[in-house]
């Protein structure tokens, strides 16, 4: 027997699936003229921003549906990816998710949708490439269905906890969400997200967000 519990968490605010853990330390004056330390000094050169802006799309929300299992650590996934364009001719829809690795973690995906078509796409480098149906036109929107399994090598942690009981946590931040949720995974791309989780019985599933 199984369990299968829904959530939707609303972010209008925050990324998908983001969590922000601050720690602020003492600190105390530093006299003028004391050189800084080698790590401060390479941390204020740090580069821009590279990841590239996905032009003309804004996901809306994001739908996931997961099948736990203790049989294994591999997880079944249906993700639908709500998106809306903002410019005509968009023809493609890249997201993030880590491809199948040579220790066997890493997803595979076995199909993506369009409504009633079946659309192509490539899996590379950690990068999910969707040929849609269309160009696009300005403010429509799209649902893409992704149908998706595989053993997260981390993002969602599967593994005992301290008291010895089979755990599936999620830590996604900051860019974590690839390694088992097809996304645009960074924070400039803002979304809601639903989950629906099916489980054994024996598991309580627990997020925040509302129960619906």
């Amino acid at each position: 027997m199984s369990e299968r519990l829904r959530y939707a968490k609303r972010i209008p605010g925050g990324g998908i699936l983001t969590t922000v853990s601050i720690i602020v330390l003492g600190t105390a004056a530093v006299p003028p003229g004391t050189p800084e330390p080698p790590d401060t000094v390479a941390h204020s050169r740090l580069t821009a921003d590279a990841y590239p802006r996905r032009a003309g799309i804004d996901i809306e929300n994001y739908r996931f549906e997961l099948t736990l299992s203790d049989e294994s650590d591999e997880i079944t996934g249906r993700a639908t990816v709500t998106a809306r364009f903002t410019e005509d001719g968009v023809t493609r829809l890249p997201l993030d998710l880590t491809g199948l690795r040579a220790d066997g973690t890493g997803m595979t995906v076995s199909s993506v949708s369009q409504g009633p078509a079946s659309l192509a796409f490539t899996h590379q480098a950690d990068l999910l490439d969707i040929t849609l149906a269309g160009p696009s036109t300005t403010g429509a929107r799209t649902e893409v269905v992704i149908e998706y399994r595989g053993k997260p090598a981390t993002g969602l942690h599967i593994g005992p906890n301290k008291y010895g009981d089979r755990t599936f946590f999620s830590d996604n931040w900051p860019n974590r969400a690839r390694n088992w949720l097809p996304t645009i995974d960074h924070v400039y791309e803002k979304a809601a997200n639903e989950f629906v989780v099916t489980a054994p019985a024996h598991y309580q599933v627990v997020s925040n967000g509302i129960l619906i």
